[in-house]
């Protein structure tokens, strides 16, 4: 399970590395093109939502699905 914690939180920091400057580029470009707001934004939240599974530091799967799909629950 160590393992793969390890493996889910690589993959995060990566997300982060490639949308952190995506987003950057995006906000320059809000400025010319105001109508990519959405997209913006939307990378906005998947970069902080990483940022807090990161830093949140809980990597089990059972803590991301919905409570009625847990084993012995519903």
């Amino acid at each position: 399970m160590a393992s793969r914690s390890s493996d889910l939180s690589t993959l995060v920091q990566s997300l982060v590395d490639i949308l952190g400057p995506y987003e950057e580029g995006l906000m320059v470009g809000e400025r010319l093109h105001p109508d990519l707001a959405n997209l913006r934004r939307a990378v906005s939240m998947s970069l902080a939502e990483a940022i807090y599974w990161i830093a949140d530091g809980r990597h089990e799967q059972a803590a991301w699905r919905p409570d009625d799909a847990r084993p012995g629950q519903g």
